[in-house]
């Protein structure tokens, strides 16, 4: 990180940032396009991309953000890289404003440390809440399958079902009382797949609190409070 700080110019003292993307910060494509920002911005990117990938969870949500601009940097993207590479770098519905995906996003543990996440746009517009928790559901079971599966090839076949987590109380109904009209037919799909899985015993969904929700750091800018205490969460299983 610090050769990434040293490369795009920031020194010791650059000013400090506690959260990698401040809360209520949106990022959209510029109207026209600048050779030498866009250059920068795939640059940044791109160097930041590995320690959100490899090691870094709580930096995946904006990297997904700054991704999604880099062709056309906006003129608040050099503040975004100020924040996010400052000197301490440390779901939800229709929140893509050109687009009106919903991002999505998923962590999982093994023995209390985090081998896998995700944070990406939903690849079709949700056309409620209900239905983007039960699309991100539907990928969080496939990475868990996956996750099942290495394990029993490297030998460590897993006991019971793996739990995943949601505060959607919208999704989890949907779900265990599933009704059949207009406004749902068209993700029964997904659903009969996610039952199907509870049904084998492959997942287990239960309730979290929103508070405690730690996708909720992979999905958008949090506050600095909520961001911390998410972070912590992270960091001890």
């Amino acid at each position: 990180m610090s050769k990434i700080l040293e490369r795009f110019g920031f020194t010791s003292a650059a000013k400090s940032a506690t959260t990698p993307l401040a809360h209520g910060t949106t990022l959209t494509r510029a109207d026209e396009e600048d050779a030498e920002a866009r250059h920068l911005a795939q640059q940044f990117v791109g160097a930041i991309l590995y320690a959100a990938v490899i090691s870094r969870p709580d930096l995946s949500s904006t990297v997904r953000a700054m991704s999604h601009v880099m062709s056309k940097p906006p003129s608040n993207f050099e503040a975004a890289r100020s924040m996010y590479c400052a000197h301490r770098i440390l779901r939800r519905r229709g929140d893509n404003h050109e687009n009106r995906r919903s991002t999505s996003g998923y962590i999982f543990f093994l023995n209390g440390g985090p081998i896998s996440w995700a944070s990406y746009l939903q690849t079709t517009v949700a056309l409620s809440t209900v239905e983007s928790e039960v699309m991100a559901l539907t990928e969080a079971i496939k990475e868990a399958i996956y996750i099942r599966r290495l394990l029993e090839s490297l030998g460590a076949a897993q006991e019971g079902p793996t739990i995943i987590y949601t505060d959607s109380t919208g999704a989890e109904a949907l779900v265990d009382h599933p009704t059949s009209h207009r406004r749902t037919k068209h993700i029964e799909i997904r659903r009969e797949f996610i039952k199907f899985h509870i049904g084998h015993e492959t997942v287990k969904i239960e309730r979290v609190s929103t508070k405690d929700q730690l996708a909720d750091i992979l999905t958008k800018p949090l506050r600095q409070d909520i961001h911390n205490y998410l972070v912590q969460m992270i960091l001890h299983g």
